[in-house]
């Protein structure tokens, strides 16, 4: 079987040879989804927050405790709510409460770097914010100054202390709080052009 699929990944190359007209590819980039066979998430999400909320005891109130007690893993798949449990249950643009009950309502999932410029819908570039919020914001990156408030920057460096960035990892941190004048260079337009190919 996968002596087959390497035969047809070749026979893509030749023929993308042939659109383009050249003679060598420097580099080529396969991806491929799990088999059936493969063992996938080895750890629950439910249990990967549990064991990061340990870390974080003093921040975790009993209502954000006793709602990801009350989910299941099957549950937990939703972005949304996964996003939700990352930051605490609070919008990392304003640092205020998210309200669990109107979720789908009041609250967006943004792309610190928007989907127009590079197509990363990881959790390393998705946040959970006010709808109000993402729609000031737009499409622009760096996020334009103000957007973020004072107290959101306080939340996001302190997800980012707890469990070594294990809600808030560093390069996700650095996204969210670039400068408005830092703009985005040549280069690092091309590398995430040349990720997404």
């Amino acid at each position: 079987f996968r002596n087959s699929l390497i035969s047809l990944t070749l026979k893509v190359v030749k023929e993308i040879k042939e659109i383009l007209k050249v003679d060598h590819i420097d580099s080529y980039f396969v991806e491929a989804t799990r088999g059936a066979t493969d063992q996938g998430r080895t750890t629950s999400r439910k249990r990967t927050l549990q064991k990061t909320y340990q870390a974080a005891k003093s921040l975790v109130t009993k209502e954000l405790s006793d709602a990801l007690k009350n989910s299941t893993d099957s549950e937990l798949r939703s972005k949304r709510l996964y996003l939700y449990f990352m930051q605490l249950g609070r919008d990392v643009y304003s640092g205020k409460p998210i309200d669990l009950n109107q979720i789908n309502k009041d609250y967006d999932i943004d792309h610190i770097i928007p989907q127009a410029k590079v197509k990363d819908d990881s959790f390393l570039n998705t946040v959970l914010v006010a709808r109000g919020l993402n729609n000031t914001k737009s499409d622009t990156y760096p996020i334009p100054e103000g957007t973020i408030s004072e107290e959101g920057k306080q939340w996001i460096e302190t997800l980012n202390r707890i469990d070594k960035g294990a809600l808030m990892p560093k390069e996700k941190m650095e996204r969210l709080l670039r400068p408005a004048s830092d703009h985005l260079t040549v280069e690092e337009e091309t590398g995430f052009v040349q990720r997404q190919l």
